[in-house]
């Protein structure tokens, strides 16, 4: 009896499993020999001297390798009542890699110069609880996601009207120049009784002194 039909079948099953292998972090680093010319792994490549994307390395029991990372963007909170809430976002936190899947914390999450309509929601704040956030990479129909759990916001629209939000969150994580997480379609809601709000923006992500990270 040939094996060829049985290693095809095989093969037909590792390949997708490899395929979904969970999204890791990566950091931009200095190298001795690089092939890069920045501290953002983008530009020319060069022979001698630069920078390399590297694996960060895996955290266990006996060793923790974390990277503190910054974030800011715009994102915008819509709530099914008509409420709109724009925001400047400036995160903190840690990314780092654990058993062979991406993870990370929200430890500071500050909105800033809030703008809202309709424009009786005064005085239109937002403010982050239950800090830090876990996070973890998620590999979705072939999109890398950052799933946030555990996310608590108060949102001030005056006296009687501070409802506290919670739910998870799933944004995308795009490799750009810079990397960003992109809030929107598909990346879930927060909930406040019958209020139910979507997060929608782009909120870019780097390492805590401007060098670069990515997902994959």
């Amino acid at each position: 009896m040939s094996l060829a039909p049985l290693l095809a079948i095989t093969a037909f099953v590792v390949i997708p499993a490899a395929a979904q292998a969970a999204p890791k972090w990566e950091h931009c680093v200095a190298k001795s020999i690089g092939k890069f010319k920045d501290h953002t792994c983008s530009g020319t490549t060069v022979a001698n001297g630069g920078w390399e994307w590297e694996v960060i390395p895996t955290t266990t029991a006996t060793s923790q390798t974390k990277e503190q990372v910054k974030t800011h963007g715009v994102l915008t909170l819509t709530g099914n009542n008509g409420l709109v809430i724009v925001c400047q976002v400036n995160d903190k936190g840690v990314i780092w890699n654990e058993s062979g899947v991406g993870k990370d914390e929200v430890t500071e999450f500050v909105n800033s110069n809030c703008k809202a309509e309709p424009e009786k929601c005064k005085p239109g704040t937002i403010v982050a609880s239950g800090l830090p956030w876990k996070t973890e990479l998620e590999l979705v129909a072939g999109v890398i996601r950052d799933k946030i759990t555990g996310v608590t916001i108060t949102v001030n629209c005056g006296p009687g009207e501070e409802p506290t939000l919670t739910g998870n969150l799933t944004p995308k994580i795009i490799n750009s120049n810079p990397t960003f997480a992109e809030f929107g379609a598909g990346s879930g809601e927060l909930v406040a009784g019958a209020l139910k709000g979507t997060v929608s923006g782009k909120d870019v992500l780097e390492q805590s002194n401007g060098w670069a990270v990515r997902a994959m």
